[in-house]
């Protein structure tokens, strides 16, 4: 007799919100899980953002995590969580509760993701400009 592999769900994905930074001060996102009944708690703990600034625009970091954004748009740190949904249960509801934030004194011009270029096309690099339909919308 052939035993069949348990099957999964197709994972679903969350993305954190750039500035719910939870406490923590350990290197990179953190994830804890827990199972009650028919529910499961998931919680991601991630470092406090940082700036640095460059040429007059803000770099946002938080250690561990990699910045992403569409060309011209901002580029901030983005965490993906992939949860994986055992096979006949359903996703009914998901919640997302930030139980802290990292308030940043001051106003900065954050930084825009430039068009991705291939590294065996240099030649192809041209300046991407800022999305202003974003950037002027304060």
């Amino acid at each position: 007799m052939v035993k069949k592999p348990r099957r999964f769900l197709p994972a679903v994905s969350i993305c954190s919100l750039f500035f719910m930074a939870l406490s923590g001060g350990a290197a990179g996102p953190r994830a804890e899980s827990l199972a009650a009944g028919d529910t499961m708690f998931f919680r991601y703990t991630f470092p406090a953002p940082t700036i640095e600034m460059e040429n007059g625009l803000a770099r946002v970091r938080m250690e561990g995590i990699l910045n992403e954004g569409r060309p011209g748009e901002p580029l901030l740190p983005l965490q993906t969580a992939r949860l994986l949904i055992p096979a006949g249960r359903a996703v009914r509801l998901i919640t997302v509760t930030p139980e802290g934030e990292t308030a940043l004194e001051g106003c900065y011009l954050v930084e825009h993701a430039e068009e991705d270029v291939p590294l065996s096309r240099p030649d192809l690099a041209r300046p991407t400009s800022r999305n202003e339909s974003v950037y002027g919308s304060d």
